[in-house]
């Protein structure tokens, strides 16, 4: 398959019926295929027939329709509306229209290091969990985008009372910083949003575990 996939339209149909102009690509997922028009009336060339149709470029397209699994190794731009029937995995994808999933749709929960610093990086999840074996401080996180949102579980550890610092980038209601429950094994959620690679406002809800 070609490194570079552009999508000017992203459908799926039969490979016998898929038409089109030239260049457009179609995901059947029935047989498996990805399938670019070479400009024929009918049909079109198979780009990769696989178990579970994947781009390894880059695709872009205007309205983009997924029945079934399709992999993206890379980053996906849709201007349009997009829309999953099944399940997709994707490097990152940026939707200036509107998003559409008719399954679930979650974040996987990352598991932070425990030091006596904790450094978050939101490049790799949006949810994280760390069980505490000290007191500890809660760095900035590294490369935070404006608008990322999500949790934070701090567990204690089974001896318990462990303290939590914060970096200036988290910021709290009336500038106050909640403290945490210290019972053996407990659980507190820090809900987090970035208005800011260096505000990320954060609402706790204590002794949730």
């Amino acid at each position: 398959m070609a490194q570079q996939v552009q999508l000017r339209r992203g459908t799926t149909a039969n490979h016998s019926s898929f038409t089109g102009a030239a260049g457009e690509v179609t995901v059947d997922t029935t047989l498996n295929t990805v399938r670019v028009h070479d400009g024929s009336t009918v049909g079109g060339t198979v780009l990769a027939k696989t178990s579970s149709p994947s781009f390894t470029g880059t695709t872009s397209t205007a309205n983009l329709t997924v029945n079934g699994l399709v992999s993206v190794s890379g980053n996906t731009s849709v201007t349009g509306t997009y829309t999953v029937n099944g399940n997709t995995v994707i490097g990152n994808t940026a939707v200036s229209g509107a998003f559409s999933v008719s399954g679930a749709a979650y974040g996987v929960i990352g598991t932070l290091t425990d030091g006596s610093t904790i450094t978050p990086d939101f490049s790799t999840y949006n949810n994280f969990t760390v069980t505490l074996g000290g007191n500890r401080t809660l760095a900035n996180p590294t490369n935070v985008t404006a608008g990322q949102s999500g949790v934070i579980y701090v567990v204690q550890d089974g001896t318990g009372s462990r303290t939590l610092s914060y970096g200036t980038n988290w910021k709290f209601a009336g500038n106050v910083a909640p403290t945490l429950t210290t019972t053996a094994n407990a659980v507190d959620a820090l809900f987090y949003t970035a208005r800011s690679n260096t505000s990320i406002t954060v609402n706790s809800l204590l002794n949730v575990g």
